[in-house]
């Protein structure tokens, strides 16, 4: 009865997520046409209204956390269109869904509840939702998750690699963001995952890539040369990304410059003397 009762409730709140989702397209789909704005203002409160009148109040009813989190990350998709606000709203709700019940697992010490990797798998996922509508909200709850829990003050690698990811979606976006926030990263040993945004960053705003590149470049020539480090990897990466847009034999400086290229190469070869 009570497997029956909470199939329902699912089955509910999916017909009305789609109802909500429907009534978003056509508040979309007629947004440039000659009906009037209060006939759209209806459609688009009638979306809204599911949500909050079947979703959002039986959501709080589901017993495991993974439904809960899946329900507010559906309906902040249902939503996108229609009410930004409200779709980011409902994303750091599925976000401190799960990362609620990932601290209750640490400050229990038991056998965990929930399966771990699929909990931060749900919260991954709905923190990358996020850095689509607003970047920084996402940063900010990623430093403030406890999906990942932080090693002496600072990120663990999965979630600084996650933080990597944010950036690099967002650096179409918000370029100045991702330059400031890939610039305090250089704080602690560049990753692979930093040659990535640089080159999402080079990409869609050559100059502020540029300058991260050399910053890059700079922090690696402070690293001891060891191939197996990840500063090591790093500097690889970076060298096989100037070597890939280079006309052969010869790297690409048009994107570091001529003298960040050469203390760089320098630095590689380095590396493969350490060998």
């Amino acid at each position: 009865m009570k497997q029956k009762r909470a199939r329902d409730t699912v089955l509910r709140m999916s017909f009305a997520l789609v109802l909500a989702f429907l009534a978003g397209l056509v508040v979309v789909g007629q947004s440039s046409q000659t009906r009037e704005t209060a006939e759209r203002e209806r459609q688009k409160e009638t979306g809204l209204s599911l949500l909050r009148e079947v979703v959002l109040k039986e959501a709080a009813n589901l017993r495991l956390v993974e439904n809960r989190a899946y329900i507010y990350k559906s309906a902040a998709t249902a939503v996108s269109g229609v009410d930004r606000k409200q779709s980011v709203e409902l994303l750091e709700q599925a976000i401190l869904e799960v990362d609620s019940a990932l601290e209750a697992q640490v400050v229990g010490s038991a056998a965990p509840l929930y399966p771990t990797e699929e909990l931060r798998r749900v919260r991954n996922e709905a923190l990358l939702a996020l850095s689509d509508l607003d970047p920084m909200r996402a940063l900010t709850a990623l430093r403030a998750s406890k999906g990942g829990a932080e090693v002496d003050g600072h990120l663990t690698p999965a979630d600084l690699d996650l933080e990597w990811r944010i950036l690099q979606r967002s650096a179409a976006t918000n370029p100045s963001l991702v330059l400031q926030t890939a610039m305090k990263g250089l704080a602690s040993s560049p990753s692979p995952g930093l040659v990535e945004t640089y080159i999402a960053l080079r990409e869609t705003s050559p100059e502020n890539g540029r300058q991260l590149g050399r910053a890059i470049v700079e922090r690696l020539s402070r690293e001891n040369p060891d191939p197996h480090s990840s500063a090591g990897q790093t500097a690889f990466t970076l060298m096989a990304d100037l070597w890939s847009r280079g006309q052969k034999p010869a790297l690409d400086t048009s994107s570091l410059g001529e003298d960040s290229v050469k203390q760089l190469v320098t630095f590689v070869a380095d590396l493969l003397l350490a060998e």
